[in-house]
């Protein structure tokens, strides 16, 4: 397309956000401005999260592997938003603020959650939480998170002897804020019993507002489960979260289980029918039908009635000894005699064999078919041997560990009217689902894939809901960055993968503030590392950079809550006075410490997860003017999907791989530069122009000028 403007031209156009040694320009503000749902709906979503993974038997970024056993909405405890009781009586007593400043003096926001979490009683293994997004402020969901994981476990001699400053910081000031609770409420305060309530405490961050991409993972993790019209049900879920907030209602595990079944599979389902209703397999009488063969073979010669040629065979499957009639190997069908013909098609039942030709007509073209149907009245699905083949396959449908994946090649399956097939050999069947191009000759095919979401949803192609919902929590944190950046300007995503590393160095590079601040330079989601000569180049970098914005009056800064960086000027554009801004000093290098892990180092992906568009027949990835498009929401797939019809980019006959972590990321574009091609995220175009309008350019940190 000629109106497509160049990626890489376009990025002098762009404003880097991050760079190979710092998380520059991380927030827009402090937080990120307003909440994009309301408090009392960041709770309900928090409940709804909860209660979903319960349903879909799933861990949670809150609870882990633990199954409550109750869970409380607007309780009358002190911490009242949510509480998780346990079989044991243990308890998780939950705060959910959807953004939170570190307010920690008299009429801050997180001063009233400490003030909620020393009024809270408490026992044996219970945890206090303050769960809140990545939309809150850096030095809550970083450094106060990082700060009370590490006090947890250690000592307090050991914690202040060890931890960096900035950490030690913190437990000072929350002990001096229990100290003035304790005194405002008139009880008597130790610092053993406000340490021993801090290491109750922690910060767990969870982006489940409407549009986040976790939110969407639910839904589809709901589907994947065979949840019927997930997207509604979920919504249906925070809806009665509200409304048991509202009513201060508690509920069991097995009443919410039982509340939302029915919309997982039919109430009048027997338990063993369950598994396979998301499938909807074709069944007759009791189970899978495994009697019958119907193939579509090709005769070398005349066999009996039936001439040389195409033929479709219906054949009894069993001997009187429960050993298979015919054999299928391959592209072969080897009949009693010995005789062979050249094998095409293999089924459970006419109708399964039909259904495959309309999808496969060159098998045919206007050649003649000739029919050969058993010449019997007899119900083959009802002999012994029939029967415990038809057990065999039940039980191996349901120990397959990955109903979602091809048997055949292993990817995803996500599509409407996808095939489930018997694979030899018969003894220990494999049984599941197949891709249509997968499909084998020898492949006996027993039944359907039929889900409303996917018919809906039928962009979704040969994609991994499951690898996507493990994936997604923590994930695309580069992305939550650029959205929070002010102004118009578009960023370009700055990628810092692409040289080989060997194993990490045993320096890092710490930057002084003025005041006695410092702060560790990172990389993604942890501290850089660097050998000795690289971290004194660096800081040498660092320095001549510092005095010539110095000179210009212009000084290197960071600010105190969201931990932006950049030249001051900057900082105040996109943070204004919301935030302290503090000058930096120097740089210098010392040696790595794992205590700094622990402030600088935050779970999940910097970049990860995304997908893109790849032909089924040849593997190829979808691209324009040597362009390769990610994106990081599958739900927004089918938007992007019109928006590049609109300037004549059509994809057809295409399935969706992901890159579930950075590693696979880095793997990409490393690819992507291999062989000269751009990459650019979420893109959507002008449909009167062809001009890129939104979506973010990713390049190669040492392709972009310095601003």
């Amino acid at each position: 397309m000629e109106k497509i403007v160049s990626f890489r031209r376009l990025s002098k156009h762009f404003e880097i956000i991050q760079n190979n040694y710092f998380e520059a320009h991380m927030r827009a503000r402090s937080g990120a401005g307003a909440s994009v749902s309301s408090g009392a709906n960041f709770q309900a979503r928090v409940g709804a999260y909860l209660i979903a993974s319960r349903l879909c038997t799933t861990p949670s970024a809150i609870l882990g592997d633990e199954t409550f056993q109750y869970l409380s909405f607007e309780t009358t405890e002190a911490v009242d938003d949510i509480n998780a009781v346990f079989s044991d009586g243990s308890a998780v007593y939950i705060q959910a603020k959807a953004t939170i400043s570190y307010s920690i003096n008299a009429g801050g926001e997180l001063r009233s959650v400490l003030e909620q979490f020393c009024n809270q009683e408490t026992q044996a293994g219970a945890k206090l939480l303050l769960v809140t997004s990545s939309r809150a402020s850096k030095k809550v969901i970083n450094d106060l998170r990082a700060a009370l994981n590490a006090f947890h476990t250690a000592s307090n001699v050991a914690f202040f002897r060890d931890q960096p400053k900035a950490l030690r910081e913190i437990i000072t000031q929350v002990r001096s804020a229990i100290r003035d609770i304790s005194a405002d409420s008139g009880k008597a305060y130790s610092e053993e019993a406000a340490d021993e309530l801090i290491r109750k405490m922690s910060v767990v961050v969870l982006d489940i507002e409407m549009s986040d991409p976790l939110e969407h993972a639910v839904i589809l993790n709901l589907n994947a489960k065979g949840c019927i019209a997930a997207e509604a049900v979920w919504g249906k879920i925070i809806s009665d979260c509200v409304g048991h907030s509202k009513n201060r209602r508690t509920l069991s595990s097995e009443n919410l289980v039982e509340q939302y079944e029915k919309y997982l599979s039919s109430p009048e389902e027997t338990k063993e029918e369950i598994f396979h209703s998301f499938f909807k397999i074709e069944k007759r009488g009791d189970g899978l039908r495994a009697g019958r063969d119907v193939f579509l073979c090709d005769l070398p010669a005349a066999r009996g009635p039936l001439p040389k040629g195409l033929a479709v065979v219906e054949t009894y499957r069993f001997d009187e000894d429960c050993n298979e009639r015919l054999r299928f190997s391959d592209q072969v069908v080897t009949f009693g005699d010995g005789s062979e013909a050249k094998l095409l098609l293999r089924s459970a039942t006419y109708d399964g064999l039909l259904r495959m030709l309309e999808k496969r007509p060159n098998l045919i073209g206007d050649r003649e078919v000739h029919f050969c149907p058993i010449n019997s009245d007899e119900d083959f699905e009802e002999g012994p041997c029939a029967k415990i083949h038809a057990q065999r396959l039940e039980q191996a449908f349901e120990n397959n560990p990955t109903p979602l994946k091809c048997v055949i090649c292993g990817k995803a399956v996500s599509t409407n009217n996808t095939q489930i097939v018997e694979l030899e050999p018969m003894e220990e069947p494999t049984v599941g689902t197949c891709h249509d191009a997968c499909l084998e000759p020898s492949s006996r095919v027993l039944g359907l894939i039929q889900n409303e979401f996917f018919s809906s949803h039928d962009e979704l192609v040969n994609f991994d809901v499951e690898a996507w919902y493990r994936a997604i929590d923590g994930g695309q944190m580069v992305f939550h960055n650029a959205d929070t950046l002010a102004g118009g300007n578009k960023p370009v995503i700055a990628w810092s993968g692409g040289k080989l590393e060997g194993p990490p160095g045993d320096y890092v590079v710490e930057i002084s503030l003025v005041g006695g601040g410092r702060e560790i330079v990172t990389k993604r989601n942890g501290v850089h590392r660097f050998d000795l000569d690289g971290a004194k180049a660096f800081c040498a970098q660092l320095g001549q950079m510092f005095e010539d914005a110095r000179t210009q009056g212009d000084p290197f800064c960071y600010t105190d809550q969201s931990k932006g960086f950049g030249p001051r000027s900057k900082l105040l554009e996109l943070f204004g006075a919301k935030e302290t801004i503090i000058p930096v000093e120097n740089a210098r290098h010392r040696r790595f410490d794992t205590r700094f892990s622990a402030r600088y180092s935050r779970p999940g992906q910097w970049y990860a997860p995304l997908f893109y568009l790849r032909s089924l027949d040849t593997g190829e990835v979808f691209s324009v003017e040597n362009t390769i498009f990610l994106l990081s929401d599958p739900m927004n797939l089918a938007a992007h999907l019109g928006n590049w019809e609109d300037i004549g980019l059509v994809a057809e006959d295409y399935e969706l791989p992901i890159l579930a972590t950075d590693t696979e990321f880095d793997n990409f574009m490393n690819w992507c530069a291999g062989n000269d091609t751009a990459v650019v995220v979420n893109p959507l175009f002008d449909p009167s122009t062809g001009d890129l309008v939104s979506g973010y350019p990713v390049q190669p940190i040492d392709e972009i000028a310095p601003q």
